[in-house]
């Protein structure tokens, strides 16, 4: 399996129009109708911070490196660009 944590630091003020996007560019219920998906989910901060953790669980890196020429992901880095101050990554692969 195939672990991704990223983190979305977001631009001051704007958490709700980022939700917003994502829901209309349905990057979650796409992602999760792909080949070798397992999770892909947004959290939100309990404490009320710019900061977003998307999980994503693939069966393989494969798989995962596949969804990175998904056509939403395309649509996603547009966006990304007016509401994300910077994103941190890590990645794990567990058995």
């Amino acid at each position: 399996m195939y672990i991704l944590h990223v983190t979305y630091n977001l631009k001051e003020g704007r958490m709700e129009d980022w939700l917003a996007a994502l829901r209309v560019l349905q990057v979650a219920e796409k992602t999760r109708r792909e080949p070798g998906n397992i999770e892909y989910a947004y959290y939100l901060p309990a404490d009320g911070s710019n900061k977003v953790l998307l999980v994503e669980l693939w069966e393989s890196k494969e798989f995962q490196q596949a969804h990175l020429n998904a056509p939403h992901l395309a649509e996603l880095a547009k966006v990304k660009e007016e509401f994300v101050e910077s994103v941190d990554l890590k990645a794990y692969t567990a058995e």
